[in-house]
């Protein structure tokens, strides 16, 4: 009954540790996702400050540049049609990791089921025989 308990422990801990690495990975693609949003706000704001000399109109008052520049900031990001999950970046994050997840998962060995755990007892049970 030892070797069961064992196959047991040892299927548990794999399927701990597979969490575990499921989560790590999932971690950073949340990171990813943040780090590609700052990458299109800072593109978005190099985009705007291009075009604050052909919007700027010379006048007696004093320029707000920083209304400006946000008025600038709207219309590029406006103008944007790029959503970060669909960032191209990501796909290839997401195809690099996700699918060599998947195809680690399926050639590896399976987590035991109710049917596992049953043959694995009459496995056991025809040993001690």
């Amino acid at each position: 009954m030892s070797s069961v308990v064992n196959k047991l422990a040892n299927a548990a801990e794999r399927e701990s540790s597979e969490a575990q690495a499921l989560i790590a990975v999932k971690k950073l693609e949340e990171a990813a996702l943040e780090l590609i949003a700052s990458y299109e706000d800072c593109a978005c704001y190099v985009e705007a400050i291009r075009e604050v000399p052909r919007a700027y109109r010379p006048s007696n008052q004093r320029t707000n540049f920083e209304k400006l520049i946000e008025a600038e900031i709207n219309k590029v990001k406006g103008a944007s049609s790029t959503s970060v999950e669909n960032h191209p970046l990501i796909r290839q994050f997401r195809e690099a990791v996700w699918v060599e997840i998947e195809e680690l998962r399926s050639s590896g060995p399976s987590a035991p089921n109710a049917e596992n755990i049953e043959d694995l007892a009459d496995d056991e049970d025809d040993n001690n025989e």
